[in-house]
């Protein structure tokens, strides 16, 4: 008897060290942080290392969207949202959303895993995000017979699909060329009216046995020397144009963002390269300035 009282009283204090053994490793853990949420969405997270992280200077892997016109485009506001239309070739329809401009080139590569060929043909750009969702749901209610119902998946929002392109007064979405096109002239007719310094330039060089183009900046005193170097490497180059500038960074992105929309960059920083090409997109530019940076009338 008196051996089983002792081993029922050796068992409850082993149970009584074990409880205290565990409240004091939990009060050994570091206490987390109140502020810091449950749950994150896993899509919109910045550090998401399947999606690009995409700011205003960065590449987005979505050509409609890396043009000068359109960066500057959707990120012209800053608390701005961006009334977005994508279209598909293979089910023939529309796809109409909206979109922080961070998030879109996101949002398209997401919609792009149950629909492959889906490409942005348009965009409105709104100050807030309730003046954009005011225009989505305009869409919604205007074409709500058009609804397209062959789209699958949660991810590419398949109530937000049309057969047909909405149109009409408050429903012009323009197309990224257009919007480029814009750009260009916009760009072009502010330097005509400035009397610049001529300090930098960006200038198009041309090669007739290549029958390419190069498109650099520089110091304009250092011009001359940078095309003696240029022939060395192509012996026949020579300006065909050249734009001037009086600030080195506007002569630095201009003719960055030139060779960007053109294709003829590649690398970054100091590793950036531009190349020969066949025929630059900004042209038409170069062509309203001689080789002497002199506006033509």
């Amino acid at each position: 008897m008196e051996l089983v009282l002792f081993l029922l009283f050796a068992v409850c204090i082993y149970l009584w060290l074990k409880i205290q053994a565990g409240e004091n490793a939990r009060n050994d853990q570091p206490k987390l942080d109140r502020n810091i949420p449950e749950r994150v969405d896993v899509d919109n997270s910045p550090n998401n290392p399947n999606l690009p992280n995409i700011s205003v200077n960065n590449s987005t892997s979505i050509a409609e969207l890396d043009g000068p016109g359109m960066r500057h485009r959707i990120h012209q506001y800053p608390d701005g949202h961006v009334c977005y239309l994508l279209y598909s070739d293979m089910h023939s329809a529309y796809k109409f959303g909206i979109s922080r401009p961070n998030d879109l080139a996101r949002r398209i590569l997401t919609i792009r895993r149950n629909v492959i060929d889906v490409r942005l043909v348009g965009t409105r750009v709104f100050t807030s995000y309730q003046n954009a969702y005011d225009a989505e749901k305009a869409i919604r209610r205007r074409f709500s017979s058009y609804r397209y119902r062959g789209i699958e998946g949660r991810e590419s929002g398949r109530t937000e699909w049309l057969t047909l392109r909405p149109t009409g007064r408050g429903f012009n979405f323009p197309t990224p060329e257009r919007v480029e096109e814009l750009f260009r002239e916009r760009s072009t007719a502010s330097l005509a009216e400035l009397e610049i310094e001529d300090i930098y330039t960006v200038y198009l060089a041309y090669s007739k046995e290549k029958n390419k183009y190069k498109i650099k900046w520089c110091r304009t005193d250092n011009l001359q020397e940078r095309i003696q170097h240029l022939r060395t490497e192509v012996p026949d180059a020579e300006v065909r144009h050249r734009i001037p500038f009086d600030n080195r960074d506007n002569a630095s992105r201009v003719c960055i963002d030139m060779n960007r929309e053109s294709g003829a960059l590649s690398g970054q920083r100091r590793g950036m390269h531009f190349h020969w090409i066949e025929e630059p997109s900004c042209i038409s530019v170069f062509q309203r300035w001689t080789a002497d940076g002199e506006r033509r009338n």
